[in-house]
């Protein structure tokens, strides 16, 4: 038997803004860049978009050693991961505008057994500052899925916000500082007040470990 569980991110977009720094720009100039799904990016973002699986896989490489250096292990054999454009996720996973990354997890029973599996999809084009944040999102659906930690929605999401976050921090970069705000301002009492909720927790906690063991009790 099987059971499939999806999470997606979501971010809403302003027309004529960079898709990915969100900075203004004119779409009829030389400096920006139309993708065949219609996002507009500007050329500084295009050159460093991941577009392809091996500049996927270097993210991915990057995400796994940020999680294991907090002490967050990924199940990495069990992983698949998938960069699509918008047509593809509206077409074959359902997903609209929102979509930037989605995890599916299938649950496989044998006999006494259980075993997960998950496919990651993020949204190509991305910078890949934003793509590397957006897949550390991800990959925390993937760890507490594989921990079978039981949250509510809010917490589920704030948790995944927060790991998106620093991985954003550590970056040092412009775009990634505009991302941060987005996220720490965002309205979204499920996205916003969840991670606001859970970058509380984890300043009082000092540590991710202590912040896991008690969403775990």
């Amino acid at each position: 038997m099987l059971q499939e569980a999806i999470h997606a991110s979501h971010v809403n977009h302003i027309p004529d803004q960079c898709y990915c720094c969100h900075r203004f720009v004119d779409k009829s100039s030389r400096k920006t860049v139309i993708y065949s799904d219609g996002r507009i990016v500007c050329k500084d973002c295009h050159s460093k978009a991941v577009n392809t699986q091996p500049c996927g896989r270097n993210a991915r490489e990057s995400v796994v050693k940020m999680f294991d250096q907090a002490g967050l292990k990924l199940p990495v054999n069990k992983i698949q991961l998938f960069i699509n454009d918008k047509e593809y996720a509206k077409k074959s996973l359902g997903r609209g505008d929102e979509f930037h990354g989605l995890t599916i997890t299938t649950t496989e029973y044998k006999w006494l057994s259980r075993r997960k599996t998950y496919k990651v999809f993020i949204l190509s084009g991305l910078h890949e500052v934003a793509f590397k944040g957006i897949l550390a999102h991800e990959f925390m659906h993937v760890f507490i899925a594989e921990n079978n930690i039981k949250l509510n929605l809010q917490d589920e999401e704030g948790l995944c916000e927060l790991v998106n976050y620093f991985t954003l921090e550590v970056s040092h970069t412009r775009i990634g500082n505009i991302l941060m705000e987005m996220i720490r301002n965002n309205p979204d009492p499920t996205y916003g007040g969840g991670f606001r909720k859970m970058k509380f927790k984890l300043d009082q906690m000092g540590s991710w470990y202590a912040l896991i063991q008690s969403l775990k009790s």
